[in-house]
């Protein structure tokens, strides 16, 4: 087993195994979600869907071009960081100690060879909850989510021309003083972040891994919607297989549909015509044209990378 993949694995153990284990598990889950997004299992029959529009990631894997600063020139343009969010006069035990801050860009850069990785990884984890503790406000989503990917773009940029890769998936892009930053600007959110896909219900995608993925411009808001042989349209739950029948449409009575690739996921039958729109909504997912926490109209421009056409 190679190390990056033992790096990978280790971070799906309940957020605490590894270094940075929140990005390492979130990054490993995205990816999940945006492979069985992008590459749906094949239909038994084809439904008209609206296609997820993705951006592709570079298989390759960068090298960071040196010191990290707030404000980094490349190529004769500069990319700034978010102003930092960390207050100067904070308890020592909330502070990010320089043995957890580590210089990489987690799963897109190989682990560093460092001792106690595992208990690194538990430390951290434990900071961030110690923040959101200490500095949650309880602010409404509505009031907070547009700076929050605000700051995730410039992030994004920042490492994009950091690494000289297409960045797609992690919130703050495995890096941990990105991370530790977020959390102190944005306790409510990263809270929710920490808990992951604790309160998802089975057959579901994670709201907030979905939300992110479309605002940050990666996946399209119709990236679950299809439209059924009788002209409606269905928003699909991200992990859960559908069939679909029909008697009397033509010929072939029975359509499948998926969005996932797990084969332990639920599967729902829905007898198409006769069943009603009120039924109908009972068996669909989220309709992201709405974000679905802040219940405002989602905001969404299609993002390509300038490292994803070389």
């Amino acid at each position: 087993m190679t190390k990056q993949l033992q790096w990978a694995i280790g971070g799906l153990a309940l957020l605490v195994v590894g270094f940075a284990a929140l990005q390492i598990y979130l990054h490993v889950d995205m990816k999940q979600f945006k492979g069985e997004h992008s590459n749906p299992e094949p239909k038994t029959e084809t439904e008209t869907e609206q296609p997820p529009d993705q951006v592709q990631a570079t298989d390759e894997v960068g090298e960071s071009t040196g010191e990290f600063k707030r404000v980094k020139e490349f190529v004769g343009v500069s990319f700034a960081l978010p102003p930092s969010s960390v207050p100067d006069d904070i308890p020592e035990e909330l502070k990010l100690p320089p043995e957890l801050n580590l210089d990489v860009y987690a799963g897109y850069q190989d682990p560093p060879e460092i001792e106690n990785l595992e208990e690194k990884g538990k430390q951290f984890q434990a900071l961030l909850q110690n923040i959101v503790q200490y500095q949650n406000k309880n602010r409404p989503m509505v009031d907070i989510w547009g700076k929050f990917i605000e700051y995730e773009k410039m992030y994004r940029v920042y490492a994009e021309n950091d690494l000289r890769l297409t960045l797609n998936l992690g919130f703050g892009f495995g890096r941990p003083e990105w991370q530790y930053e977020q959390t102190w600007a944005f306790p409510e959110i990263m809270g929710q972040v920490l808990e992951a896909d604790l309160h998802v219900p089975r057959g579901n995608e994670n709201p907030l891994i979905a939300t992110w993925q479309v605002e940050m411009g990666i996946m399209s808001p119709a990236w679950n919607k299809i439209i059924l042989k009788d002209g409606r349209p269905f928003f699909v739950k991200g992990r859960t297989k559908y069939e679909f029948r029909y008697i009397g449409i033509d010929s072939k009575v029975t359509s499948g549909f998926s969005r996932t690739s797990d084969a332990d996921a639920p599967l729902i039958t829905i007898d198409v015509l006769n069943t009603s729109d009120e039924e109908l909504k009972e068996f669909m997912g989220w309709d992201y044209s709405i974000n679905p926490l802040t219940l405002e109209p989602i905001k969404y421009e299609v993002y390509i990378s300038p490292y994803n056409l070389q």
